[in-house]
């Protein structure tokens, strides 16, 4: 109760009535001011921001300025701040912290119906369109931080390049005697209150004003630059020990920025976890970052993991696959404690296709067949036939989980047409429908074209392997890697 009624000063930043603060923010109507003006003051009490003015009147106080030499900061929280992905999250907010004016960013769509992830993507543009290089600013508990990186990446389709600032690390050196474990912990050591199941706008207003003690606090240390911020930071957050592991920090700088699935094994050798990215040197290194609150599984994880495999594959779609049909065939335990939530997916987009996507090697392509009915079908498709003699690495990850001989592997023009005709025109041709399900769920999620064929539009076997032709030629001109659509 008396956190509201601190909201509800701090907003005004003048002098308010005790009538008006029974009125508006308990909506207790027509209580006597002496009545009103004894309730307020024992909400109040120990609110150690807020002066009594007068009899009848409270105003807010201010934290002192801060000498940092940085003007503008984002203050940004999710509720749940603990969660198992960005979808699971309930609420977000972030607000700009410019010159000592505060201004709440909010998407263009964020009022217009939208579902979570378009209302989440739309915040994250509003917030990308804020000037470049103002940090964002996190309460630092739970896994929000991971999981906002992952969102920005999942949403807007490239990594975020903004410093990221944790309130928990940054108090954790300032109060290097007390636990600051929890927002309460913190509250108690800022002298502020905590939020208590809090809405996030609440939250968000909670969080500005521990930045704002947070910064006075800085500033009595002496602390007036990014540069000592920094280090204040790093000196609360030593580095994860890596020796019980047989990989070592040099190992995680080197993986790759590219799609893949990572096997996690113990002593023994038995895979405990698959997991799958779309950066792996970014999600792997995320298991190691020092000054993460590690949840259960993070815990367990560092617990039983000695050994680091990576599988690198050519795109994120067949990072998706691969991790299932392992997780199938490893059975890991730690995966089997994970609720798999399902993965939306647009029902416009469920017709058949052929989609054409990079592999690791730039010599292959990646065929993926779709089709309702027949559920799903994947190959390597050679850019120049009859040079291509070595299979391409990433087919080796395949054949240690199900055993696929080389003929998924496309070499020449009348190979590629028998698999055409097989799969689309051969009415006891059957797929994979789970793999097929993953498949039309990436699909929906992907906010530009993809490249590839619509099958509705090929009559024949014939039509549909010299639409592929094309695309093979000229992309074995230009040399790409990776196809842009």
């Amino acid at each position: 109760m008396s956190g509201n009624l601190v909201t509800y000063l701090r907003e005004r930043r003048e002098p308010v009535t005790a009538a008006e603060l029974a009125a508006e923010v308990l909506k207790l109507q027509n209580v006597p001011e002496a009545v009103a003006a004894r309730l307020i003051a024992s909400l109040l009490d120990r609110e150690k921001e807020v002066d009594r003015v007068g009899e009848d009147s409270f105003v807010y106080r201010a934290a002192p300025a801060s000498g940092l030499a940085l003007p503008s900061w984002l203050i940004c929280c999710v509720l749940p701040e603990r969660a198992s992905h960005w979808r699971d999250w309930q609420g977000a907010a972030c607000t700009l912290l410019q010159g000592g004016r505060r201004q709440r960013l909010e998407g263009s769509g964020s009022r217009d119906g939208l579902g979570w992830p378009e209302r989440l993507r739309s915040l994250l543009r509003s917030i990308d369109e804020a000037e470049a290089g103002i940090p964002l600013v996190f309460s630092g508990f739970g896994n929000q931080i991971s999981l906002f990186r992952q969102a920005w990446l999942d949403l807007l389709n490239r990594p975020l390049d903004r410093p990221l600032l944790s309130m928990r690390l940054i108090a954790a050196g300032l109060f290097s005697g007390q636990r600051i474990g929890s927002a309460e912990e913190m509250a108690a050591a800022l002298g502020t209150p905590a939020w208590s199941d809090a809405e996030i706008g609440q939250m968000n207003e909670q969080l500005l004003l521990f930045w704002e003690h947070l910064l006075a606090e800085l500033a009595v240390r002496g602390i007036d630059s990014p540069l000592e911020l920094a280090a204040s930071m790093a000196a609360a957050a030593p580095e994860i020990d890596l020796s019980p592991y047989a990989f070592d920090a040099a190992f995680l700088q080197a993986l790759p920025a590219t799609p893949g699935v990572y096997l996690m094994r113990d002593r023994a050798g038995a895979v405990i976890y698959v997991g799958k990215a779309k950066n792996v040197a970014q999600r792997v290194k995320s298991y190691f970052a020092p000054g993460v609150e590690p949840d259960a599984k993070l815990t367990e994880i560092r617990g039983r993991l000695h050994r680091l495999e990576i599988r690198e594959v050519g795109s994120e779609l067949e990072a998706l696959l691969l991790e299932q049909r392992m997780i199938a065939s490893c059975d890991p335990p730690i995966n089997r404690q994970i609720a798999v939530q399902p993965r939306p997916h647009r029902r416009r987009s469920r017709h058949a296709r052929i989609l054409i996507l990079p592999a690791v090697a730039p010599e292959w392509l990646r065929l993926f067949f779709l089709d309702p009915a027949r559920g799903s079908a994947h190959f390597w498709l050679a850019r120049r036939y009859g040079r291509s003699s070595e299979a391409p690495p990433c087919h080796r990850h395949w054949l240690e989980v199900d055993g696929r001989s080389v003929e998924a592997l496309l070499r020449s023009r009348s190979a590629l047409r028998r698999a055409v005709q097989d799969f689309f025109w051969n009415e006891g041709a059957a797929g994979d429908p789970a793999a097929a399900e993953i498949a039309w769920s990436w699909l929906g999620e992907q906010t530009e074209a993809i490249h590839g064929i619509d099958m509705r539009l090929a009559a024949a076997p014939a039509e549909a392997v010299r639409l592929i032709e094309e695309y093979r030629q000229r992309l074995g001109e230009w040399h790409e890697k990776i196809i842009f659509t």
